[in-house]
């Protein structure tokens, strides 16, 4: 029988309980949680929404898996669970997102723009940075898409520059 929750051991300091975590955020913690850092050269994030006490400017989740990619509520709670763990930078970069990868010079669709406008609000209130990621080129595993596939970014074509820009704009209005 499958469980809805796994158990992982708390790692706090002279703590010897066990803690239930949901799939998702067991997923993310196995994965690509911890402490991440982020380059300053690619994120412009104010200072002041860096809420964490820990030694690194940039500690926080990035989604960023192969498979599905997390729903607007899997990820309102995680922002919600990164605000209340002093974690400040949510990266969104699933590898299953179409537009992310593959249609990276076309936009999002309306209604997942409107999911991002209300994670970043929310982002933002609890102190954590929502950073879109985007991975100009079609990369070579798992398998093709469905869809039609961008070409890759030429980073000297000012064209492809100012796709890759138009495409990031919207996030940080």
């Amino acid at each position: 029988m499958r469980r809805s929750h796994s158990t992982l051991s708390a790692l706090k300091v002279g703590a010897t309980s066990r803690t239930r975590v949901s799939p998702m955020l067991l997923n993310a913690l196995r994965g690509l949680v911890g402490l991440v850092l982020v380059t300053t050269a690619v994120l412009a994030v104010p200072a002041s929404s860096a809420t964490t006490s820990a030694p690194f400017a940039f500690a926080g989740v990035i989604e960023g898996a192969y498979g599905p990619t997390w729903s607007h509520a899997d990820r309102m709670s995680m922002i919600g669970w990164m605000g209340a763990n002093r974690l400040n930078t949510y990266v969104h970069a699933p590898k299953g997102d179409p537009y992310q990868r593959a249609q990276w010079r076309d936009p999002y669709p309306a209604s997942d723009m409107a999911d991002f406008a209300v994670e970043i609000a929310a982002a933002r209130r609890t102190g954590v940075a929502w950073v879109p990621n985007v991975s100009p080129g079609f990369p070579l595993i798992p398998s093709a898409p469905a869809g039609p596939v961008s070409q890759d970014i030429c980073f000297s074509c000012p064209a492809d520059v100012a796709a890759l820009e138009a495409k990031l704009q919207p996030f940080f209005r």
